[in-house]
């Protein structure tokens, strides 16, 4: 009996499942090569215990832009692990299918980055920023952290206002002198100051602090509007490590969406970006078919 290996890939965790075992590493960057990320999927697999898969389904942030780049990181997956079938999407796709069990309405997923993905019965799949850490993704955990960090350096420098996010940013980081070029150097820049996210989202009753949560908020909602306005979904499910029911971000982007002209109706997601990996073989509606990359070929013996 062969399984399915469902993948999810953000920027910073790379997650694999078959069955009930569940496996985590760190996340690969965007610039690995496909050998390298099949590498890391594979590394999971093992810890998994290698067993045999028929298919092997991935969200990725970071999938590959260039179709020679996709079928070699198929290629790799198949002949190591004896797969017939690799599926391959983006992540914004695969927290959807996570998100809302009947594919309709807007998903909201904000991790590291963010994810918003929108769908209704005879429109196409709407996409919505989604464009890394470089050029979107606001409102997202490294968005959040690099704000959090830019106040801390201006109050450090005496270009701001004081706030409790520079001690927060020291006891972190360490020394605020010569930070910059300390995380220009970082192997992992994004990661490491997404991780800032976290405390200034616990400094809300610091103002800038609270700021910076209320403007993330604002943008989430602007990217569930924008899906909205080109789905005409109503429902918008909240999902993602950034979004925790509870947390400021969470309570904030509730709030923004629960006074928009658009009416919503506002739901935690049902399942995570993991578990749209795993809906990733089952048969979706075309609109979903048409952001699959798939790669199917004879079954051949596996390499452990």
């Amino acid at each position: 009996m062969t399984a399915l290996l469902a993948v999810d890939g953000g920027q910073t965790t790379l997650r694999a499942r078959v069955g009930e075992r569940q496996a985590d590493a760190p996340g690969p960057r965007r610039t690995d090569d496909p050998a390298t990320l099949a590498d890391a999927v594979l590394a999971l697999w093992r810890e998994l215990g290698s067993p045999p898969v028929g298919t092997v389904a991935l969200g990725l942030s970071m999938l590959p832009a260039q179709p020679d780049d996709r079928a070699e990181l198929a290629e790799h997956l198949q002949h190591r692990t004896g797969a017939v079938t690799v599926i391959m999407a983006d992540d914004g796709i695969t927290a959807h299918l996570g998100a809302l069990p009947d594919l309709e309405g807007v998903s909201l997923t904000a991790g590291t980055g963010v994810a918003c993905t929108g769908w209704m019965p005879g429109r196409p799949v709407t996409v919505v920023d989604g464009g890394g850490y470089l050029l979107g993704d606001e409102g997202g955990g490294f968005w959040i952290g690099r704000e959090g960090l830019r106040a801390a350096l201006r109050a450090h420098d005496g270009r701001g206002p004081a706030t409790a996010l520079t001690a927060a940013a020291e006891q972190r980081f360490g020394t605020l002198a010569g930070l910059p070029d300390r995380l220009h150097e970082d192997s992992r820049p994004a990661d490491t100051i997404a991780s800032f996210a976290v405390d200034v989202q616990r400094l809300t009753a610091d103002p800038l602090a609270a700021g910076i949560v209320a403007r993330a908020a604002a943008a989430l909602r602007e990217s569930a509007e924008a899906a909205a306005r080109r789905t005409q979904a109503t429902v918008v499910a909240l999902g993602g490590r950034a979004l925790t029911p509870g947390d400021p971000l969470h309570t904030a982007t509730h709030t923004e969406l629960a006074v928009s002209a658009y009416d919503f109706t506002i739901v935690d997601a049902a399942g995570t970006p993991l578990d749209g990996a795993e809906r990733l073989a089952a048969d979706l509606p075309e609109a979903f078919r048409a952001h699959l990359h798939i790669y199917s070929r004879t079954r051949v013996p596996h390499e452990r």
